[in-house]
């Protein structure tokens, strides 16, 4: 009797030192959902492998300064001359749409390659943007033809995507309606710009134009 009562207390012995504590048990790890995140569709503005976007240029003729405008390789090539003095030179970039509707969109990105130290500076054009001292501004669809200015980049000898957030464009003050609503009114857009101030020879190589 005693000896089956010593070998019951031993089992118990064993039986606690080998159980897992409450504690000690492992949960099931809950799995994670996985979020998905959409990239934003790009609105194609210009795409220069194709034939319908086009460009034109224009500059202070008088002091010297001017660019050249062609579509060659799929990009349009814009050859700036250099010049001392002046006001400088420019190119408008048109799209195949107009206007061209943008709604929904937060910035531009321009894919280009440009002479490394090359200045330009970026605007982007309401439909009926003239002259500050025109008499009219006719736009459409909501649009009172305003101008509006990013900051000045710079090229890098290589191809690079810029982009200019639509938030931190500015009002134009020396182009464009000074009377308008101080709003870029993305449904009715006209074409882009680059400004290119008094500076050395330089060539810009422009492949598309997005607005994301």
């Amino acid at each position: 009797m005693r000896k089956a009562l010593l070998l019951l207390m031993m089992a118990l012995v064993v039986t606690a030192g080998t159980a897992p504590a409450a504690d000690a048990v492992q949960k099931p790890a809950k799995k994670t959902a996985r979020k998905t995140v959409k990239k934003a569709k790009a609105i194609v503005y210009a795409d220069y492998s194709k034939p319908e976007s086009s460009g034109n240029t224009w500059g202070d003729e008088a002091k010297g300064c001017g660019a050249a405008f062609e579509k060659k390789g799929g990009r349009a090539v814009v050859t700036v001359k250099a010049c001392a003095e002046g006001w400088g030179s420019g190119l408008t970039l048109w799209s195949s749409v107009d206007p061209f509707d943008a709604e929904g969109t937060t910035k531009i990105v321009v894919k280009m390659k440009a002479t490394k130290g090359l200045r330009m500076v970026f605007s982007q054009d309401e439909k009926g943007c003239g002259p500050r001292e025109a008499t009219s501004f006719v736009g459409s669809n909501g649009a009172d033809g305003e101008r509006w200015d990013a900051v000045e980049v710079l090229g890098t000898g290589k191809v690079k995507e810029y982009t200019f957030k639509l938030a931190d464009l500015k009002a134009a003050a020396g182009y464009g309606n000074q009377n308008g609503n101080k709003v870029l009114d993305l449904k009715g857009l006209g074409g882009c710009q680059f400004y290119f101030p008094v500076q050395g020879a330089g060539t810009m190589e422009v492949s598309s134009i997005k607005f994301q």
